[in-house]
């Protein structure tokens, strides 16, 4: 595992030293007032953080999910036939190798999306202060940081990020398809007492949320590092501000809803049982044949059950819901507050203008 973390972290520092010696080499480290340099361009950062960071999620992602056997177990029933093997393993490993048409063709579709991202970049970058106001340490009046950063942009764009994604969503997917099974099957159940306080499906949601909260961390980064070069709206601050709230919506509100279908399922399910258990002792009650400890007894299953259902009740629909939507409200803050900022010196520079006269 260590080695994967290692082998990642020299790759990114290759590429860090391979732009920083390009932006040197073409003396646009800082541009100052004639456009944004290399050391005044917060966006590039942003990617060396998604490439050091991301695969590391992601590769934490994996290692989590072919070891959640056990919590998978949990919430079997007993008479279950499910096989965690060959069931999910198995199949993660197909989607994510290439093995299955849908993972090809979606990883097609990820690719074209990525390369989508790369051509309009390098677009942009051929037509400094015509399509931005601007110019930048790799446009393409700088060869060595318009050549590194083509290489460079390619690799995260239409390779990195849609193999992040594939991987990401393919794990995604299996339980999802595995879990809407078993609950077809009438193989899974809601544990009210679970330690971790969603019902035993706690370990579905942890397999979503590190991976989201960075990339929302991340995203938040590049987002910050357009609104303060761009200083405008155009598709490139569009594009950052609506990654983040994409990643919420992707990778956290669509997996979950079906986690969440599942879960409303079985709580429906269990409360029913109960109160069919509820209506037996109360019946009971109401028949006058139970006396001494027998009536006490079943008084006291009765307020038991009730104090279940509620517990159940107060299990989340939406796990972790808190934590991802602080991340992303986290993650846009430092834009939108630098773009107050720019809002209010404009107003504050046409405010001055008459006097100036």
């Amino acid at each position: 595992m260590s080695n994967f973390y290692v082998s990642n972290a020299v790759v990114t520092a290759v590429c860090i030293l391979g732009l920083t010696l390009a932006a040197w080499k073409d003396g646009s480290l800082f541009l100052y007032q004639k456009g944004y340099g290399y050391f005044e361009h917060p966006g590039i950062f942003g990617w060396y953080a998604i490439q050091l960071l991301m695969p590391a999620a992601i590769f934490r992602l994996v290692c989590r999910a072919v070891r959640s056997s056990q919590f998978v177990k949990q919430i079997q029933k007993p008479e279950s036939l499910f096989d965690f093997n060959k069931d999910i393993f198995l199949p993660m490993v197909a989607f994510i190798g290439f093995k299955t048409p849908a993972s090809r063709s979606y990883y097609s579709l990820l690719f074209l999306l990525g390369f989508s991202g790369f051509a309009w970049n390098t677009y942009q970058n051929l037509l400094p202060n015509i399509v931005i106001p601007l110019d930048f340490w790799d446009s393409i009046n700088f060869f060595y940081g318009y050549t590194g950063t083509r290489l460079y942009k390619f690799y995260t764009h239409a390779l990195l990020t849609p193999t992040l994604v594939h991987i990401f969503s393919g794990i995604m997917w299996v339980y999802i398809v595995a879990l809407r099974r078993m609950l077809s099957r009438a193989e899974i159940r809601i544990l009210p007492f679970n330690v971790d306080r969603c019902g035993g499906f706690a370990f579905a949601s942890d397999l979503i949320l590190s991976p989201v909260v960075a990339a929302l961390l991340i995203s938040g980064l590049a987002f910050f590092g357009n609104a303060y070069t761009h200083k405008q709206i155009d598709i490139s601050t569009i594009q950052g501000g609506s990654a983040a709230i994409a990643i919420v919506l992707a990778f956290y509100v669509l997996p979950t809803f079906f986690i969440r279908s599942t879960i409303l399922r079985l709580k429906a399910e269990e409360v029913q049982r109960l109160y069919r258990i509820q209506e037996r002792y109360y019946q009971s009650i109401l028949s006058n044949e139970l006396r001494g400890d027998q009536l006490h007894d079943a008084h006291e299953y009765l307020s038991y059950f009730s104090d279940v259902m509620s517990r159940i009740d107060r299990i989340p629909n939406w796990p972790h819901v808190a934590k991802v939507f602080g991340a992303l409200g986290f993650a846009l803050s430092p834009a939108i507050i630098a773009a107050a900022f720019n809002i209010a010196a404009t107003v504050f520079r046409l405010s001055l203008l008459p006097a100036s006269r």
